[in-house]
């Protein structure tokens, strides 16, 4: 018997979600539930959908469609902003029942791009978000994108700044996959990336278990960074090292970070 599967679209508002989720839901063999706190809210009140009121009533109707879909384990769809904690617990709550999670994040460029999308679709006549409310929420979400892609089983991260959407890289059985060139990624995704390596190094600290072994693979991943070193190459020598310092007995001297990466300097100018 199959896994349930949970699918999560994120993005700062304006980004294309529900665009993204209708164009994706209709690739599946069967219907699936999608809990959108937007469309609850239109539901609810079409005309004052964007007041507090309706958008805190919505929002609990949707924790409510969640916890019930997690407990009669079917597949289903979440539409989320990304700017809170609320997505990064379900995907860990999920994985507990045995859910394969699927994080879709689609964003654009900027926080000027967003506040201009929203405005066309105010003009078209969908819904208004406060241009204070979008510029914080699209710092949050990018900010929490790199742990839901960590902990994800498989992610998928798009540009949506053009007519087409731009696949950039996705993440599979834990490695980084580029679509997108890694040195021609937009500074939202290289952001991004960048807070995902710190999120593999921290599960690695946790691995080794000792504040002078830490310190030694953030001082490897600090010195990486200045080198004409791939994001996976990066990460394979982290994952390497982590293995080497954990086996280290107590007491030991541990290896000198400057001559790993004097090493691999090495091998790169070969």
């Amino acid at each position: 018997m199959s896994s349930p599967q949970l699918w999560i679209v994120a993005g700062p508002n304006g980004s294309g979600k529900t665009t993204l989720t209708m164009r994706h839901t209709r690739r599946f063999p069967t219907s699936i539930s999608v809990v959108n706190p937007d469309e609850i809210a239109k539901s609810i009140d079409p005309i004052y959908m964007d007041s507090p009121q309706v958008a805190i009533q919505a929002g609990k109707t949707a924790l409510k469609q969640q916890r019930r879909l997690l407990g009669s384990r079917k597949s289903f769809l979440v539409e989320t902003t990304f700017s809170g904690n609320h997505e990064l617990r379900l995907i860990e709550k999920a994985k507990e029942q045995g859910y394969k999670v699927n994080l879709i994040y689609i964003a654009l460029r900027d926080a000027t791009r967003n506040i201009n999308r929203v405005a066309s679709r105010v003009a078209a006549g969908g819904h208004n978000i406060p241009t204070a409310d979008i510029i914080r929420r699209y710092g949050r979400s990018l900010q929490n994108a790199p742990k839901g892609i960590f902990n994800a089983d498989r992610s998928f991260i798009v540009d949506n700044s053009r007519k087409r959407h731009q696949l950039l890289f996705t993440r599979k059985h834990g490695v980084i996959q580029f679509v997108t060139p890694e040195k021609l990624q937009p500074e939202w995704s290289n952001n991004i990336l960048r807070g995902y390596e710190q999120e593999q190094l921290r599960a690695l600290q946790q691995y080794v278990g000792n504040p002078a072994k830490e310190e030694q693979l953030a001082g490897l991943l600090n010195g990486m960074l200045g080198k004409d070193i791939s994001l996976n190459r990066r990460i394979k020598k982290l994952k390497t090292f982590s293995k080497m310092l954990q086996a280290i007995p107590p007491g030991k001297p541990l290896p000198s970070v400057d001559g790993i990466i004097r090493k691999m300097s090495q091998g790169l100018e070969r």
